[in-house]
């Protein structure tokens, strides 16, 4: 009896078990393994890596108006009144040696100089700099002071002035000595044009025919005038102390030489040179003997003063900047300033 129990009970459990298999686990639902390889796998699109192109090199020039490379329109400068320019041409100081002084081009017989002069005339200080290209020994043995040392030519060139027509690029922000000042009213008319020679410094003389300054195709300008008419110190947006706008680096009976400075050098400022002149008898004599007593003073010009007189009808002007002859027939540099 026992064990009809024992052999009912384990078929009873059987039977269960097969009924709870089929309710709680056969409802289950359940991952199939083709799960993992039926779906589709996206292959990664390719990377697309954008190269910029190369670019084009393009002979870039900007324009440039015709003044020289002066970095900046060259500023004059002194060591207190006026700003700093940077050099655009360097030219070397000039090597005195023994060589024989070249022989300079003749200076014309003044028939209409003065003799005598009322006018009187001031030195200021004169500041000195070693890197300013300052001219030792007797000035009118260089050739960068005495222009007659190199000589020039003239050239059939207009007379008329040349307009920048809107373009400002290198005008100096600062008013320069406007040559259209020297009559003390009457605008000088151009009638003759120049070009200076270049300067052989190896050789200590002139190197004519090759001409100074090439970019510029006038270096002189000459000035219709009446024997003995005034010629005054110009106007100008700087002062180099009081009223002054030059100092005089040499002088001689027809020719001066100003610097729109108050240094005795050649990078002080603009130099101005005014040739085949009556210097004032005065202002000749303040000079030779600052001169004469070490250039530690030197006389300087206010606007408006008289500084000598036409002789001929051909009264002659340069003008450099940073050692580079200008072609000052440009009418809002140094006539007119500013105008169009």
């Amino acid at each position: 009896m026992t064990n009809l129990k024992i052999i009912f009970s384990l078929i009873t459990a059987f039977v269960i078990s097969i009924l709870s298999s089929n309710i709680f686990i056969g409802k289950t639902p359940r991952i199939k393994s083709s799960f993992f390889t039926s779906t589709p796998r996206k292959t990664p699109a390719p990377i697309t890596v954008f190269f910029s192109p190369t670019p084009t090199l393009i002979d870039f020039k900007p324009f440039v108006y015709n003044t020289p490379v002066f970095l900046k329109t060259p500023v004059p400068t002194t060591p207190v009144f006026l700003e700093t320019i940077v050099p655009t041409k360097i030219i070397p100081t000039p090597t005195l040696t023994s060589t024989p002084t070249p022989t300079p081009l003749p200076i014309s017989v003044a028939s209409n100089c003065p003799i005598t002069s009322n006018e009187n005339y001031q030195s200021m200080r004169a500041e000195r700099s070693d890197a300013d290209l300052i001219v030792n020994g007797p000035v009118e043995n260089s050739p960068e002071i005495n222009l007659r040392l190199r000589g020039f030519i003239q050239v059939n060139e207009s007379t008329n002035l040349i307009s920048r027509n809107g373009n400002n690029y290198g005008l100096d922000r600062i008013m320069p000595p406007q040559i259209s000042s020297l009559y003390g009213g009457p605008i000088p008319q151009i009638i003759k044009t120049y070009r200076i020679y270049e300067w052989d410094f190896k050789n200590n003389k002139t190197a004519a025919p090759k001409t100074a300054t090439p970019n510029f195709p006038v270096h002189m300008l000459g000035l219709a005038a009446t024997p003995g008419q005034k010629l005054y110190g110009l106007k100008a947006g700087r002062r180099i102390g009081g009223n002054n706008v030059f100092m005089v680096l040499y002088a001689n009976k027809k020719d001066i030489v100003f610097t729109h400075s108050n240094s005795d050098t050649l990078l002080g400022g603009y130099l101005f040179y005014f040739l085949d002149i009556c210097v004032d008898p005065n202002l000749l004599a303040k000079y030779h003997t600052d001169n004469a007593q070490g250039r530690k003073n030197l006389p300087v010009i206010a606007t408006g003063q008289i500084f000598g007189y036409a002789d001929n009808s051909d009264v002659k002007v340069v003008v450099r900047d940073t050692m580079s002859f200008m072609d000052t027939r440009y009418k809002e540099d140094w006539w007119f300033y500013g105008t169009h």
